[in-house]
């Protein structure tokens, strides 16, 4: 197993991303800490992998709460004694009004969970991680940090600042055997993107009713829809020892999203081959 005796502690484990990377950690052997700011869900994802014999804990954690997120590492190794992995998943959307409508202690919380929370987990997983003799971290950023996404400035922004802090961590981690790498997802996830951080989730097969590949944003028309577990993949690869040799890197699982056209290039070439010129 590609996580066996690790131990592994996911943020905002308790739903989305985040869940269905805790257990897929969990079937590759890892012991799981699933911090999560709602207690309910964090427990039942842990209860669905102890039920199938793995190892787990849920954590009621808000990640914009240093006290909390320093109780969280605390009972991580109270209960299993070391860290080998952090995933920083947790985070929220930004307001979905016009920007100018909105104020600024929105945006604060915004930045408190999606980017000062992350520097929490950081802070107190690396003692941890160099007692462990090293480790890994992967932050969760997103394609709004690379490719332009309208009406949310803010939260691009916040992705934006975990992919800087990610390549500066990387350099600052190396010696201590660390390695810190960035996933950025897009497509599959926008509609509980888009909902209200509170609103149920949304099962993600019902999504795709009416799916077609010709449909799909990116190169890839492929005959199958972007699934959850298309990013915990890659994730469990950046974390897993099969990614030793890889550190400071943004992989995006997006399909080629990132890579289309921004132009409606046969568009162009229609106007190009029509278009009267001056000499």
């Amino acid at each position: 197993m590609r996580l066996d005796k690790k131990v592994a502690i996911v943020t905002g484990g308790g739903a989305g991303l985040g869940r269905q990377s805790a257990l897929l950690f969990a079937e590759e052997g890892a012991s799981v800490v699933i911090a999560d700011r709602n207690a309910q869900r964090a427990d039942q994802v842990a209860a669905e992998i102890t039920d199938k014999g793995g190892y787990a804990i849920g954590v009621e954690t808000d990640v914009s709460s240093e006290d909390q997120v320093e109780a969280m590492v605390d009972r991580t190794m109270g209960t299993f004694g070391k860290l080998d992995i952090l995933f920083c998943n947790a985070g929220i959307p930004a307001p979905r009004t016009a920007f100018e409508d909105q104020n600024v202690d929105e945006w604060r919380k915004v930045l408190d969970v999606n980017i000062i929370g992350y520097l929490t987990c950081i802070k107190y997983a690396i003692p941890r991680l160099r007692e462990n003799g090293g480790g890994a971290i992967l932050t969760c950023s997103s394609g709004a940090a690379i490719s332009a996404v309208p009406g949310v400035p803010v939260y691009s922004a916040t992705k934006g600042a975990i992919n800087a802090m990610t390549r500066a961590f990387s350099l600052d981690l190396g010696a201590d055997n660390i390695r810190v790498n960035v996933l950025c997802p897009m497509g599959g996830m926008s509609a509980n993107f888009y909902r209200n951080p509170d609103d149920p989730l949304i099962d993600e097969n019902t999504l795709y009713v009416d799916y077609k590949p010709e449909d799909s944003p990116g190169p890839l028309h492929r005959p199958n829809p972007p699934r959850l577990i298309d990013h915990a993949r890659a994730a469990l690869f950046l974390v897993s020892d099969e990614a030793a040799w890889v550190t400071g890197v943004e992989l995006r699982t997006d399909g080629g999203m990132a890579v289309r056209p921004q132009v409606d290039v046969e568009g162009t070439i229609r106007a190009y081959e029509t278009a009267k010129f001056v000499s």
